[in-house]
């Protein structure tokens, strides 16, 4: 019985010896995953106690960061993803409790990933920049140039495109009338999560269907934008663990549980 001192022994004895029904009972300087069975005919038995895994959760990666500092330990690990942080660290002998923050992307966010690919009218497409994308579109006149949009359709012949002031269908051409013609494209900064405040810049293009009726506007996202700007969060999010006295960060998702073998 490995780590098990004499006067524990005694006091397995005694316990057995005063048992009239099933006991448990963990003696002095016992094993902490281990304790004893005292059993009513004399006999005693040395039971496993399941791993008890501490999982805790954390508001914010700024408090995680503080949580990773306060408890790192050599065999400590930090991954982190999209979705949110994971830190697995050592407590009472034991590997693998865990502390998690949970990372949830904004509304405005949502909207341009999931969402961005719906037409919609003048009025609609008002609304989204002045309410939906408000903290978006910090200095930009957008707002003020489609509010102040009229539109003249018109069969008419083919003439020259141009994205600010005019737009070919198929059977007419329509005509975009305004102030200061329409940007082809416009630079957002988008707030990327809900708990960690970062700014991510996002190109998105203007496309404009004048011939359609009502007209109808789309705010696209260039390719690659949206992954590049998930990828500049992610890299302050690993900003937060650097410096020797930090563990080791991976990006990625640490799914899956250790063995009880490897939590030892």
């Amino acid at each position: 019985m490995d780590g098990i001192t004499a006067e524990a022994i005694k006091e397995i004895e005694r316990l057995t010896r005063a048992a009239a029904h099933v006991e448990f009972s963990r003696p002095d300087d016992f094993p902490a995953d281990k304790i004893v069975q005292c059993n009513p005919d004399g006999s005693a038995e040395i039971i496993d106690v399941p791993f008890n895994r501490h999982a805790i959760t954390i508001d914010t990666p700024d408090e995680f960061a503080r949580f990773v500092d306060d408890h790192k330990t050599e065999d400590s690990r930090v991954f982190y993803d999209e979705n949110g942080l994971t830190f697995i660290f050592s407590l009472d002998g034991k590997r693998d409790h865990r502390a998690h923050c949970p990372m949830g992307f904004t509304d405005e966010f949502k909207w341009l990933k999931n969402r961005s690919d719906q037409a919609m009218g003048q009025p609609n497409f008002v609304r989204l920049l002045r309410i939906d994308l408000r903290r978006c579109l910090p200095d930009s006149a957008l707002l003020s140039i489609v509010r102040n949009l009229n539109f003249n359709t018109g069969a008419q012949g083919a003439g020259n495109l141009q994205h600010g002031k005019e737009s070919l269908g198929r059977s007419i051409t329509a005509e975009v009338r305004g102030e200061t013609a329409i940007p082809e494209e416009v630079g957002l900064a988008v707030p990327l999560w809900t708990n960690f405040g970062f700014i991510a810049p996002v190109t998105c293009a203007i496309e404009i269907f004048p011939q359609q009726t009502p007209p109808v506007f789309k705010l696209l996202p260039f390719p690659g934008q949206l992954d590049a700007a998930i990828d500049l969060g992610l890299q302050a999010v690993a900003e937060l663990f650097t410096g020797d006295d930090f563990p080791l960060s991976y990006r990625g998702n640490k799914k899956a549980d250790r063995t009880d073998d490897e939590t030892e």
